[in-house]
């Protein structure tokens, strides 16, 4: 996906930015971390809950600073608990390997859907959650946050 500035036509990113990146932190990502001009997908497992998105389109889909405000806008205490969240893990934390194994199976999915065919996969605007002991795939979905800069507005 190519950049854009009204003044100065479509811009190509640099030939160095990939493509896609694909987001495998272990104990949270803080959104002030996550890349800003390239495609990127998040892939976690939290506790008994596999989560496979957003994929971020920068500039057309929400990021991960929108869910954040989202989230804080539902519930007042979410920044303190984000913090917590954020705070370096103690040891490994075991995961269920079936859950990790469906959870990478699904992240390759929605980044093959968007290098092969170009298209916006499920998880553009929302997130895929593979919940223990159900084992079903449910999707939550995401708009960009009033707040957030990840979108550039046309301001004429």
């Amino acid at each position: 996906a190519a950049l854009s500035s009204p003044a100065a036509g479509p811009a190509r990113p640099p030939a160095e930015l990939p493509d896609l990146v694909v987001l495998a932190p272990a104990g949270g990502l803080p959104a002030a971390e996550a890349p800003r001009l390239v495609a990127h997908l998040l892939a976690e497992i939290r506790g008994e809950v596999g989560v496979v998105g957003p994929f971020v389109a920068p500039g057309a889909s929400a990021c991960l600073r929108c869910l954040d405000l989202t989230r804080a806008d539902r519930d007042p205490g979410w920044p303190a608990l984000a913090v917590q969240l954020d705070l370096p893990a103690r040891g490994v934390t075991p995961c269920d390997s079936a859950l990790a194994l469906a959870v990478a199976a699904q992240a390759s999915l929605q980044a093959l859907e968007f290098l092969d065919t170009g298209s916006l996969p499920a998880t553009a605007g929302g997130t895929l959650e593979l919940v223990l002991p159900g084992w079903r795939w449910r999707r939550r979905s995401w708009q960009v946050h009033p707040d957030c800069d990840c979108v550039w507005r046309d301001t004429s």
